[in-house]
């Protein structure tokens, strides 16, 4: 098995019971989400793996570059966030100079697990992945509500983060008259969000871009 195929499946295995139960896919293939992702692409038509190849302007390679070295800085920079120094001469309020901390590490965050990644290529497996199959439901789950309301909310600036996680709002559906709806996401079900989101999206960028016979990008080309 490819190490990096291995480190998102043990990265991602904690949440096997919160992914059963949220996305609907057997137990098995929730414990092994990237190994998973893999064999079906082993099994995808040529058809679908080009029409990946030539996704848009931005290649697959390329978000997957950027991606991986954005879950890698932020595995150095979140224990640092989370005990912020103490803040400059003159700033008085500490929760503040903390607050900002956290507000820098969650935006930067959320643009890329729900537009450069989420509308970038989920939206892709969301509509071409195989019926049925697990990348097609997790794409599903990336691109639907609370996450679809989540990603809508941080594109027109309607969040805040509480006490308690993080509270958002956008519409449920797609009618621009319906009234905005209210959600709140607790610290727990955004660590959820975050790692299967960028772990899942890792996952599925690197299989995608070995798939289609495309390298040279990528930490293992690093």
């Amino acid at each position: 098995m490819n190490p990096i195929i291995s480190i998102i499946d043990q990265r991602l295995f904690k949440w096997a019971d919160r992914i059963v139960k949220e996305i609907n896919i057997p137990h098995d293939a929730a414990k092994r989400i990237a190994s998973t992702i893999e064999k079906e692409f082993d099994t995808a038509k040529t058809e679908f793996l080009q029409d990946i190849k030539n996704l848009g302007p931005i290649t697959p390679k390329r978000r997957l570059y950027i991606l991986e070295g954005q879950i890698f800085w932020k595995q150095f920079v979140r224990p640092k966030i989370l005990h912020a120094p103490e803040p400059p001469q003159g700033i008085i309020s500490k929760t503040w100079w903390e607050d900002s901390h956290k507000y820098a590490l969650l935006m930067s965050s959320l643009y890329m697990n729900y537009i450069y990644v989420g509308d970038g290529f989920f939206e892709f497996l969301k509509k071409h992945a195989p019926s049925g199959s697990v990348t097609k439901k997790v794409a599903q789950y990336i691109r639907e509500n609370p996450l679809r309301a989540l990603r809508n909310a941080l594109s027109h600036a309607n969040w805040y983060l509480t006490t308690n996680g993080i509270k958002y709002f956008a519409r449920k559906g797609s009618d621009p008259n319906e009234p905005m709806a209210e959600f709140h996401a607790s610290p727990q079900d955004m660590e959820f969000y975050d790692d299967f989101v960028s772990f899942a999206g890792w996952a599925a960028l690197f299989i995608a871009v070995k798939a289609s016979g495309e390298t040279g990008v990528g930490i293992e080309n690093a």
